[in-house]
């Protein structure tokens, strides 16, 4: 089994939150005088169960392959560990086509027989410059869009078909050929025309496994990443770079979801924030914009409400502190996840996973 942990929370989300509303998610314009910088510390981690036959080898499983935060202008790692059975022990980080992994320095040779137990955990401080965020998307508006010429040629590999965004599929495009007859005056205004089409259309809904952008059209039902696999799908078919970020959201201190899924295979926990997907698009003259399906939502048939799932994204929020995590551009992750959970259903590998976020410092000064 060669599957990140890190990936399985990605396909799951459990933020379901009603902040469109939210006076605090509206900060950003009534404090945008301020500038914001958090410090969090994120722990993941959780077990692994061994409830088959077969022995398992622990540098066989994914138990500690862990992604490693990003280190942008916005955001920067100021420390990390990686623990194995409580120990802490020796890591080294990895590229990889949707970011980096932090993965044991060491040769790990431990068995785990019938019903023997393993456990990991990662732990991260990270440093979030809000602020440098929100001002990536000044003066985001209709009348200043950037027209479809201003979109480079050189991110013209963000728009091709894959297995996961497969424009060529017959829903996505009668899907698409009607959005764009309906506004195709600038990238933003298709945007705006996809994002209203969602709100109008599908409801949130989680699911493990995650489901395939035709499958949100057909059962008008999904994710946070589901329905951002959706919009990428039919923004690439229209020619605009768009890819699937993924991350980790805090929410407050009170928050805490527990699920069990997958027949009793697989649980995860979350505790004061969790796991979210969004995507990335370019749109001219704000270079890629962060858009969110699941922190803020508009009002079907308002195109200008609908730039709210930018202005109110997690990404940008000086509310809900957000790491990113990874860049997902090619893989068909959707896939990897459904064979995960066929995987330890058939080899009875039972995870029971956590993620823990807290606010560790804000600075916030004029």
């Amino acid at each position: 089994m060669n599957y990140k942990l890190l990936h399985v929370f990605m396909i799951v989300t459990i933020l379901v939150l009603n902040t469109s509303s939210s006076p605090a998610v509206h900060a950003n314009s009534v404090l945008e005088d301020l500038k914001f910088i958090y410090t969090v510390e994120l722990q993941i981690g959780g077990n692994i169960t061994n409830l088959g036959k077969e022995p398992i080898q622990i540098n066989e499983t994914d138990l500690l392959v862990y992604n490693y935060p990003f280190n942008t202008s916005s955001q920067e790692v100021l420390y990390a560990s990686l623990y194995y059975n409580g120990v802490q022990i020796p890591f080294k980080i990895e590229r990889n086509e949707e970011g980096y992994s932090l993965i044991p320095n060491i040769t790990i040779n431990d068995v785990l027989d019938f019903n023997e137990t393993a456990s990991s955990m990662v732990l991260f401080r990270v440093r979030i410059n809000v602020t440098k965020r929100i001002e990536e998307i000044r003066n985001l508006s209709f009348s200043n869009a950037g027209t479809w010429d201003k979109i480079p040629d050189t991110l013209k590999d963000l728009s091709n078909v894959t297995s996961l965004w497969n424009y060529t599929n017959p829903l996505i495009k009668l899907l698409y050929k009607y959005i764009l007859r309906n506004s195709s005056r600038t990238p933003l205004h298709y945007l705006a025309s996809t994002l209203n089409w969602i709100n109008s259309y599908v409801k949130y809904n989680t699911r493990i496994p995650p489901r395939h952008p035709w499958e949100v059209i057909l059962r008008r039902k999904g994710d946070c990443d589901d329905q951002s696999n959706l919009i990428i799908t039919l923004l690439r078919a229209a020619g605009i770079p768009s890819y699937l970020e993924t991350g980790m959201v805090y929410v407050s201190k009170s928050f805490y979801s527990k699920t069990t899924t997958a027949d009793g295979f697989f649980t995860y926990e979350f505790i004061s924030g969790g796991a979210h997907g969004w995507l990335a698009a370019y749109i001219p003259p704000w270079g890629f914009v962060r858009v969110d399906l699941t922190f803020a939502s508009g009002v079907p048939g308002n195109l200008q409400s609908m730039l709210r799932h930018i202005k109110k994204a997690a990404y940008y929020s000086i509310s809900f502190p957000t790491i990113l995590m990874s860049e997902i551009k090619k893989e068909d992750y959707v896939e990897q996840g459904i064979k995960f959970i066929e995987e330890i259903k058939e080899e009875k590998i039972r995870y029971e996973i956590f993620i823990k976020i807290k606010i560790v410092s804000k600075e916030v000064y004029s």
